[in-house]
């Protein structure tokens, strides 16, 4: 795919079931910030000339990656902030290793 080629990606998303602190702490980890908040169901996030709308459960990327790299971006990072939490909760340690690579300790 050439380098100038912008991708819009969709990915259904479920607020019954997201915790949307969790998910903001995993945009703020990739480098996303909020830049505008137009209600409580529409967000919309950026990074460099990259953006991510949530809008009414569903979320919309604009951005040069194919559209399954950019879905799994999002849902790698949501899955590590859930993680991560989840063992806080539990009272488990976390260390991270590399990019993709936790370790967590009882």
């Amino acid at each position: 795919m050439p380098c100038n080629t912008i991708q819009l990606s969709k990915i259904e998303f479920k607020l019954e079931s997201t915790d949307m602190n969790l998910f903001e702490a995993s945009m703020l980890a990739q480098g996303w910030h909020l830049s505008q908040q137009i209600s409580s169901t529409d967000k919309l996030y950026s990074r460099g000339r990259e953006s991510l709308r949530i809008k009414n459960g569903a979320i919309t990327l604009k951005t040069q990656k194919s559209q399954a790299e950019a879905m799994s971006e999002v849902k790698m990072a949501y899955s590590r902030e859930v993680v991560k939490n989840v063992a806080v909760r539990f009272g488990w340690k976390s260390r991270k290793v590399d990019d993709n690579t936790y370790e967590f300790q009882k």
